[in-house]
């Protein structure tokens, strides 16, 4: 059992009244179809140790009866042997960004349910979220037809974006979360952006009329073992050293 399935049989074992689906879906802030994959995945934990399944009651909900109550509890060590995190609204918020804006894919709603666990009900309510948080920085979130959404505006601040909500998450990011992060890769290009600004701020204190070439490095002769550059990765250095000198150049692209 993952945390959140864990949370919903506390929260019914630690109840003495019925707790309808919704109830407990408002309680954790998923929607009413996340829960019933987790009292499905809750149902197959509990006939995997042959303890009778969690039943619906129409009108009523559920209630765990003492016996019952009795065998869960005697199961206790392995339920909590699982230590699965869960990610709260806001996390997921900040995920659906990074991953968007990470990718240089569009990302599809399925990819967005399998970083965050959750139903696509819940993904949809979390992605009206997200585009209230971007339009706060004149970003915006696009939708292709059969491909999947992508953040689109001003470079800069789709990094500053990134950058913000990644921190948000970084917890998450260095306990092994983030599947779709390439740990190597994100600290490198942190590091090159700052490296650039650093950079370009300093040309710029000696004379902002001086130009800067910043070339994309492609593979040839002895160098074919490496993959080429970014094309994206040379235009946010171009637009980051533009932030202090009018004449910068990307070249090679």
């Amino acid at each position: 059992m993952n945390a959140r399935c864990r949370e919903i049989l506390r929260m019914l074992l630690e109840s003495d009244t019925w707790l309808t689906q919704q109830q407990i879906a408002d309680a954790l802030q998923v929607t009413k179809r996340s829960i019933y994959y987790d009292l499905c995945r809750i149902n197959e934990w509990l006939d995997f140790h042959h303890i009778p399944e969690l039943e619906m009651v129409r009108g009523r909900g559920i209630l765990i009866h003492e016996e019952v109550r009795r065998q869960i509890e005697e199961c206790a060590d392995e339920i909590q042997g699982d230590e699965s995190y869960i990610l709260s609204p806001m996390e997921r918020v900040h995920m659906i960004i990074c991953a968007v804006i990470y990718s240089s894919e569009p990302v599809y709603i399925d990819q967005l349910q399998d970083y965050c666990a959750v139903s696509r009900n819940t993904i949809f309510n979390d992605l009206r979220v997200v585009v209230n948080q971007l339009q706060d920085y004149d970003l915006k979130l696009e939708y292709e037809s059969r491909k999947g959404y992508r953040v689109v505006g001003d470079p800069i601040k789709i990094r500053a974006v990134f950058l913000m909500n990644f921190q948000e998450i970084r917890s998450i990011f260095a306990g092994g979360g983030l599947r779709f992060v390439d740990r190597e890769k994100v600290g490198y290009y942190t590091r090159l952006l700052q490296e650039m600004e650093e950079e370009a701020e300093w040309i710029a204190s000696v004379n902002r009329d001086i130009p800067l070439h910043i070339t994309r490095f492609f593979p040839r002769y002895r160098m074919m073992d490496r993959e080429a550059t970014d094309v994206r990765r040379i235009y946010e250095l171009k637009e980051t050293a533009e932030r202090y000198l009018p004449y910068v150049y990307a070249g090679n692209c």
